[in-house]
C-alpha cells in the first residue's frame, strides 16, 4: 500500500467530518456555552419535562438540516447533560426521548 493510494481511495471526508464534530462539542465545553445554554433553558422550568425534551428535539432536528448529525449531536450533548443536572431529569428519560 502506497501513500498515493491512500490518498486517493481514503474516505478523507470522514475524518474531517467527525474531527470537526468533535472539535466542536470540546470547544463548547471548554468555553462554558453548553452550561450557559442549560442555565438558559432553566426558565421552561416550570413545563413538564417532557415538553422541554419535545421542544429541544424539535430544535435539534431543525438544526440538523443546515448542520451535519454528527456535528450536532457533538455540540449537543454536553448540553443535555448539563440540561439533565440543571433540571433534576433523569437520565433514562432523556435517553428514552432522544432514542
Amino acid at each position: 500500500m502506497t501513500w498515493e493510494y491512500i490518498q486517493e481511495h481514503f474516505p478523507w471526508n470522514v475524518i474531517l467530518l467527525v474531527g470537526g464534530g468533535l472539535a466542536i462539542s470540546d470547544g463548547a465545553e471548554r468555553s462554558g456555552l453548553s452550561v450557559w445554554v442549560g442555565e438558559q433553558l432553566y426558565s421552561l422550568h416550570n413545563l413538564p419535562q417532557e415538553v422541554i425534551l419535545l421542544i429541544l428535539l424539535f430544535v435539534i432536528s431543525c438544526a440538523t438540516e443546515v448542520i451535519s448529525s454528527s456535528a450536532m449531536i457533538s455540540l449537543v450533548t454536553p448540553i443535555l447533560l448539563s440540561l439533565v443536572k440543571i433540571h433534576n431529569f433523569s437520565q433514562r428519560q432523556v435517553l428514552r426521548f432522544i432514542f
